[in-house]
């Protein structure tokens, strides 16, 4: 199945997915927040999902923000950042954007679940770009190790999607064996055909980080903002 949208999981569609802010390094410090719209495609699709970005650039003095986290976001995703980034820079010379993906959103919409229903997901690009992983991969699914080595994001920030999207009743649009609130290096995901929802867009929430080593249906926190862009003129 397939999946697209404005962040996603799932079955065919399409949406929008968000890198995360990026800083603008120079005189007149300036932050760019992108959203995208892009595809989740599940394994038994391999074509690249498609992808719509938009930026909001902020001033880093006037809107700080935490220094630029790590995380391979999807060759397509990526070229949409660079196209933006050729942009900009032409625009404002002397500046530098630094991409913030820790703070970035997406919607994909999201099918291939035997309820036969299409549902838009409203995530983070951190969620969003640990379902991307799950295109094209086998029907075992994927381990938190190796959807760590791919994905390159911070280990505490990857339990925490991988808990809001798996562990969270209702939001669940990954399963996790073996069960529990917990997130191991063995532990696997896969996706979960069986979600169901009486809703088109669903918001899947991210774990606040104090609970998130309790009680993951407890207090799933707000999806994360749009990605942004900050720089210095």
């Amino acid at each position: 199945a397939a999946a697209a949208g404005r962040g996603g999981m799932g079955g065919g569609g399409a949406g929008r997915a968000g890198p995360g802010p990026a800083t603008d390094e120079g005189e007149d410090a300036k932050a760019a927040v992108p959203s995208t719209s892009s595809a989740l495609v599940l394994p038994s699709s391999s074509s690249p999902p498609p992808v719509d970005l938009a930026v909001q650039v902020l001033t880093t003095g006037s809107w700080p923000t935490p220094a630029p986290s790590a995380c391979a976001l999807p060759p397509h995703l990526t070229a949409a950042c660079e196209a933006f980034a050729a942009f900009y820079l032409a625009k404002h010379g002397g500046r530098k954007l630094a991409w913030q993906p820790g703070l970035g959103s997406a919607d994909v919409r999201a099918s291939g679940f035997t309820s036969g229903k299409r549902h838009e997901l409203a995530v983070s690009t951190y969620q969003m770009v640990v379902l991307l992983q799950f295109n094209g991969a086998g029907p075992g699914g994927l381990t938190a190790a190796g959807l760590a080595a791919a994905t390159g994001i911070p280990t505490p920030d990857l339990h925490r999607a991988l808990q809001s999207l798996a562990c969270v009743r209702g939001k669940n649009v990954l399963t996790k064996a073996p069960a529990g609130k917990g997130v191991a290096p063995d532990d696997v995901f896969v996706p979960n055909a069986g979600f169901a929802s009486r809703l088109f867009k669903v918001k899947v929430g991210t774990v606040s980080a104090s609970r998130a080593e309790a009680d993951p249906n407890a207090a799933p926190g707000g999806g994360a903002g749009g990605g942004g862009a900050g720089g210095t003129g």
